[in-house]
């Protein structure tokens, strides 16, 4: 039928497609909790209390968030250098990218990654709620 070679399986791509699925749900969910506390934080908290909260969150987001993404961004340069597929202003848009690193670095790539978005969420988070601080203050 084949040349008496046996046909290898190929993945349906279930496994991956349900990641996503609950990727998703995650990211709804870790949303649905930030907006709740973003609402009791605007009621339940003094303006001193909500303003600190804001302060510390935010430099907490600095402090994890950018040595992980300066990390992240020199493991993508490296892995890119070594596939040979570096391309000219590759900072500017480096999320487009993770399909030309190497599958078997991938996995501590987007540990970085997602530790760096979630320093940048938790800056924009304490700012916001600084900004509410101010605006509940006036």
């Amino acid at each position: 039928m084949n040349g008496g070679r046996q046909r290898r399986r190929t993945s349906s791509g279930r496994g991956a497609a349900r990641e996503a699925g609950v990727l998703e749900i995650a990211l709804v969910a870790a949303t649905l909790l930030a907006l709740s506390g973003l609402a009791v934080g605007l009621y339940a908290l003094s303006i001193p209390d909500l303003l600190a909260a804001g302060v510390w969150l935010g430099l907490a987001g600095f402090a994890v968030g950018l040595p992980a993404s300066a990390v992240y961004h020199a493991l993508l340069r490296r892995s890119l250098v070594r596939a040979g597929a570096l391309p000219v202003g590759w900072y500017w848009r480096p999320l487009t990218l993770h399909a030309r690193v190497p599958r078997d670095e991938r996995p501590l790539l987007l540990v970085f990654c997602t530790v760096g978005a979630g320093g940048f969420f938790a800056i924009v988070a304490g700012c916001a709620a600084v900004a509410l601080a101010a605006w509940r203050s006036v």
